[in-house]
């Protein structure tokens, strides 16, 4: 699941786009936007100035500015002067330079082409000249004799040909408060302060500082925010807007602070309180408008600095899938153009697109946004709503069209008018934003997305989610934002950009079901609910007994990859010797055929399949069955005969025969598909593989062929978690929407093979647990670290991961897998009972002879043999459950948090073993060897560490590394995931207490607020030098990117404190109040179409709920057994109720429109 086929597609992609650079050093992030040109061509010629000479040069000014530039030469020499003058523009050139100048500066003894800069206060845009005269020595000015730029150059006052090769600096809210390229260090003592005053054209809402810490990464600094007031001393001297310490930052991190937004206006940044070895980076050669201070005076260039403009959280969002593997530049020159129609989810102010200049950062684009209009030719007919040039950007840049706030629709930016070698990079693949792009006003249907991207206003953003209130109003609030941070976060199949995945179906629903997702469309505008309808409906992929695909069709890797299983470890990655790979884009590869016809072309081996039974027959294997348990063959076949087939040969028997035979059905529409096809489900398929045949079809017809592609031998990569995930995710959906019968008509029947396939593939015995049978699941190790060369390391065939912990070899007797198969077991025995209750529904009864009953009672065995005395996956030398048990009895027991953690969740453990594990969670109590121990194991703060030992040797056969990644940088050794706190607070909910559980849901939000202050959990990691994983890259904490189910973390304030749930009894509401809350809340939560609110304080737990469209079951619980309560209606006295056993009542709302139902503690 965190595959660390990212780390090779973010190096790639970065030496594509030129974006990897290297920590240490001066460094080399962006600074201010590229000056602008006054000329064009490609003849040069040197002019020399006079010692009565003048040339000057008109120009128009688009925008403010506040800094031009002319390239001068001093022969060699670097001998002489000029002085450069700026006016503005009045009548005619000699009436404007007889005026005073805006500026003037002499440059002396310049070097040889340098670029003479006159830096001045910001200018309005308009008419201007510029001026060089009163030379000393042999110098001049360069011209390009060719240039057509409507500058207008002058010698002596009179107009010449050509132009002067010169530049303007603009000052149109660029972020940056800094220009050049000249960085010098500055180091900032104890007494020191580094200062800078600016102004912001526009409100802001953050403000970053680039700072080194001289590669030690210790040392403090404090950064502070004032309003300027009349000078620096006076400014200083008042209270900071904001003041934040920051402590033993990484070297050259960007010191960030958030806040509310502040309005445009004069400000003031400092650093100050200096600890250790730190400081700030100036460009000395900067000639932005901003002052720089060091101690209180003025000092020339300026620090390395920046804005965040707009709402507090503006973000842009990508209008294009991350995970492509591929990226592809589009060339656009001359009357060529390059678009995407988008769909923006919520208003927006900003467009912008990723632009290669190809090394040179010389060139133009125009970018044009549209209102979109019924076809591409219609759309751009018309006056665009905003357009801008950029000129000689930088390359790979990302062109930024800012635009007055667009409401929600169809639009379409164009780049156009290129010149010089100039682009954009366009995305391959499996895009999933629902895009069109235009190359030349034809769709560019060969590829996908380009990159792009779109700025949102921020409260405009999902408007109508739920909100959480509750006598901590700062609290509550912080909830909202964070389960809003966590919902909109990119990335893969988040609820947010409506493209599940299997694996994540369970969390999926349970992160979005119980709320409106037609008001709270995603990023990409889909109603997730819906989406996550039809792909548990219609998209999930099973095999005939049950086994739910890993993937959908539409997966991040593509067709050609493992759909059955994850796609990682293959044969072919790390390379297995013992297993042949054939790719037939140029030859046959010593493969042999019966059909007579055939040729290698366009990539792939096309056999005219005209005669009766074609086939091809490898070459001699010699590869073990245990090494290759899958065999995959690429390939498109026209052929009406869909029946396929694989027989094969071994050396016990050399034969072929029908005894020794895979079928497999062929898609016969000539697209290229792969098949995943499971040798290992024939008996024989053992010992050592001789050879084997391909049948494409039982025989042939005239006129078809078969384009056979690639075939290798792969692993046996499948996940067990898939099956419960779809049972869960699906009975989630419906439990939330029980009058969607149909939807549970359409699902049932698969819903029940998954659970069986669980049953008599894991758990056919008495042990009532599950255990692996497949090749490469035995829960050893695939890698073998006592070997010091990492290429002798791998375990070909081994270690294979079974879940979500995909580099963890989980398998053989498996605890992990277990816990959610028992709460499938439970899950179903509810769906059943709803079905056994429900006769007009019309659902047939279990095929399987399962049953609510019986499903209950098997629940009920898998508890017992978890927490009995005679559990195998409790290790009672460390007080604490293992993962799970290899074929060789070993427990691997590095501490994982997150298999205890959610075992406690469901209940999987007596008082006495989760006092053993909270004690050691919570460092009270110590475990020997553990690496991890007492507050270090929640030292992350959003999460336990998932492991507390250092494991170097347990791992898939993709982690041949791990004694070089220390302990913690990576998430699934000593590192964090952030969805495991869920489990956390529900565990302590279930074992410990509401105040417990909530002084750990406290932590998450106190830190939650701490990334936030410093610019979002990616700023704030970045900062301490502390890797993420995620959008490519390994690393220690796992929150945002493909680590959608993060969002789950703040639900526990709904699922856990709030206690509400659904199930076969209807909305269930069972609060657990801490103490810290003398009320709390939720509005705008969807319970079978019916919006509702859930309010629960000491004295009473009250649900609003709109019956419109029919009677609601209601449970309401945390009651007394056996005491009477009466529940009120609308206020008045309605009916009264006795508790269960459980502390339950049940009612049903009577009456339409929305009523309140309060019930009285």
């Amino acid at each position: 699941m965190k595959g660390r086929k990212w780390i090779a597609l973010a190096l790639a992609l970065a030496l594509i786009l030129g974006t990897w650079t290297v920590a240490g050093g001066a460094p080399s992030a962006s600074a201010a936007s590229a000056p602008v040109r006054h000329y064009d061509g490609i003849h040069y010629a040197s002019v020399t100035i006079g010692a009565g000479d003048e040339a000057g040069q008109k120009f128009a000014a688009s925008g403010p500015f506040y800094s031009v530039a002319v390239r001068a030469p001093s022969y060699g020499d670097n001998d002489g002067s000029l002085t450069m003058k700026l006016y503005a523009w009045n009548t005619d050139y000699a009436t404007t330079v007889a005026a005073a100048p805006v500026a003037s500066r002499t440059f002396v003894d310049f070097q040889d082409n340098e670029w003479l800069r006159l830096n001045f206060p910001e200018q309005p845009a308009g008419q201007y000249v510029w001026t060089l005269s009163g030379a000393v020595g042999w110098v001049g000015v360069w011209k390009l004799t060719d240039s057509a730029d409507p500058a207008e150059a002058f010698w002596n006052g009179t107009p010449t040909s050509g132009d002067y090769e010169g530049r303007i600096y603009y000052a149109d809210e660029d972020p940056y408060l800094y220009d050049g390229n000249a960085y010098q260090d500055v180091t900032i003592g104890a007494s020191d302060t580094a200062g800078s005053r600016f102004a912001a054209h526009d409100r802001f809402y953050s403000l970053a500082v680039r700072t080194p810490s001289y590669s030690d990464n210790d040392g403090s600094l404090t950064l502070k925010l004032y309003a300027w007031n009349t000078d620096y001393a006076t400014s200083v001297g008042g209270t900071p807007l904001v003041s934040k310490t920051f402590t033993d930052f990484a070297d050259n991190a960007w010191l960030r602070i958030q806040f509310p937004e502040k309005s445009a206006g004069q400000y003031v940044w400092t650093l100050s309180g200096a600890s250790g070895w730190v400081g700030v980076w100036k460009l000395t050669d900067s000639g932005h408008p901003a002052t720089a201070y060091f101690n209180g005076s003025e000092t020339s260039g300026d620090y390395q600095a920046r804005l965040y403009y707009g709402e507090y959280g503006t973000e842009p969002q990508e209008m294009y899938s991350h995970v492509d593997t591929t990226v592809r530049d589009v060339p656009i020159s001359g009357a060529g153009s390059a678009g995407e129609r988008f769909q923006a989810v919520w208003p927006f102010t900003r467009i912008e697109t990723n632009t290669p200049s190809y090394g040179d950062d010389q060139g133009s684009l125009k970018l044009s946004l549209y209102a979109w209009n019924t076809d591409y030719a219609t759309t751009v007919a018309s006056a665009p709503i905003v357009e801008k040039t950029f000129v000689d950007f930088a390359d790979n840049a990302w062109l930024a069209l800012d635009v007055p706030e667009q409401p929600a629709g169809d639009y379409l930016w164009v780049l156009s008018a290129g010149t010089n070698g100039v682009g954009v990079w366009q995305t391959s693949g499996n895009n999933f934003f629902p895009g069109t792009p235009y190359i030349d006003g034809a769709v560019a249907s060969a590829y996908g997305d380009f990159k792009s991207r779109i700025t949102y206003t921020p409260s405009k953003v999902l408007p109508d989610l739920p909100v959480f209130s509750s006598s901590d109003a700062a609290t509550a609030e912080t909830v909202n934002r964070m389960f809003k941070t966590l919902y909109t976060l990119k990335f893969g199949p988040s609820p947010v950009d409506g493209n599940p995945q299997t694996n994540w179906m369970q969390w999926d629903a349970m992160t979005t079901a119980w709320m409106n997702t037609g008001l709270n469309k995603g990023k990409y505008g889909a109603d997730y609910n819906e989406v996550l309808r039809e792909h548990l409906l219609n998209d999930v992929r099973m095999t005939d007994d049950g086994y739910v695909y890993v993937l959908n069709p539409t997966n991040w890797w593509g067709e050609g990859t493992s759909l059955v299983g994850w796609p990682f470890p293959s044969t072919s990655s790390p390379d297995d010797p013992a297993v042949r790979k054939y790719a037939f884009g140029t030859s046959v590869s010593g493969w042999t055929t019966s059909v007579a016809s055939h040729a290698i072309s366009g990539g792939k081996w096309v056999l005219q399949t005209t005669g009766a039974d074609p086939f091809v027959v490898s070459p001699v294997q010699n590869t073990p069955a245990s090494r290759m348990p899958y065999l995959y063959v690429q390939m498109s076949s026209t052929n009406a005969d869909s029946s396929g087939k694989i027989y094969f040969t071994t050396d016990a028997d050399p034969t072929w025969n029908e005894a020794k035979s895979v079928a497999f059905t062929v898609d016969t529409t000539g697209a290229s598909k792969g098949y995943q096809i499971p040798m290992f489900k024939n008996p024989h398929w053992t010992g050592t593989i001789k050879q084997y045949r391909i049948d494409p079809a039982d025989s042939g017809q005239p006129g078809s062929q078969v384009g056979l592609e690639r075939v290798a031998g792969e692993y046996d990569t499948r996940h067990v978690q898939t099956n419960t995930a779809f049972v869960l995710g699906s009975a989630e959906l419906f439990l939330w929407n029980p009058s969607d019968v149909a939807f549970l008509q359409g699902n049932i029947s698969r819903m029940r093979s998954a659970l069986q396939f669980l049953k008599t593939e894991f758990d056919s015995g008495s042990n009532h647990y599950l255990t692996i049978p497949w090749v490469g699941h035995e829960g050893t190790s695939g890698v073998d670290m006592t070997k010091p060369n990492v290429a002798d390391r791998y375990v070909h065939g081994k270690g294979v991961g079974s879940n979500y912990w995909d580099i963890l070899p989980i398998g053989y007797k498996d605890f992990y897998d277990t816990i959610y198969y028992y709460e499938a077991l439970k899950t179903m025995a509810q769906i059943e009972k709803l079905i056994e209750d429900n006769a007009g529904w019309s659902i047939a009864a279990n095929p399987y002879g399962d049953d609510s009953a019986s499903l209950s009672a098997k629940a009920a065995n898998v508890a017992a043999a978890m927490t009995g005395s005679s559990s195998p996956f409790w290790n009672a030398a460390t007080g604490r459950y293992v993962p799970s048990v290899d074929t060789n009895g070993a427990m691997h027991d590095y501490g994982y948090t997150f298999v205890n953690l959610e075992a406690l969740a469901q209940g999987l453990a007596d008082p006495t073993r989760a006092a053993s594990i909270f004690s050691w969670l919570d460092g009270t109590r110590t475990v020997v060897g553990d690496t991890s121990t007492g507050a270090d194991i929640y030292a992350p703060k959003f999460a336990a560490r998932a492991s507390t030992k250092r494991n170097t040797e347990w791992y898939n056969i993709i982690w041949t590394q791990s004694d070089t990644h220390p302990f913690g940088t990576q998430v699934q050794d000593g590192g964090a995931i952030m969805y495991v706190s869920y489990y956390d607070v529900m565990a302590r909910l279930k074992y410990k207490s509401a105040d417990d559980a909530w002084n750990r849901f406290a932590a998450i939000l106190e830190h939650y607020e701490e990334a936030q202050e410093e610019g979002g959990y990616r700023s704030y990691y970045g900062i301490r030098g502390i890797g993420m994983q995620g959008d490519g890259s390994a690393g220690g904490i796992g929150i945002d990117a493909e680590f959608t189910e993060s969002a789950l973390v703040p639900l526990a304030f709904l699922y856990g404190f709030l206690g509400i749930d659904t199930e076969k009894d209807g909305l269930s509401v069972a609060p657990r109040r801490p103490s810290a809350l003398g009320w709390m809340k939720v509005e705008k939560l969807v319970y079978d179409g019916a919006e509702a609110s859930v309010y629960a304080s000491a004295t009473e737990t009250a649900v609003t709920i709109d019956s419109s469209s029919g009677a609601k079951k209601l449970k309401i619980g945390s009651l007394t057994p056996g005491t009477a309560y009466q529940v009120k209606r609308d206020g008045a006295a309605w009916s009264t109720f006795t508790a269960d056993a459980d502390g339950f009542i049940r009612f049903s709302t009577t009456g339409a429109g929305a009523h309140v139902y309060r019930v009285e503690l």
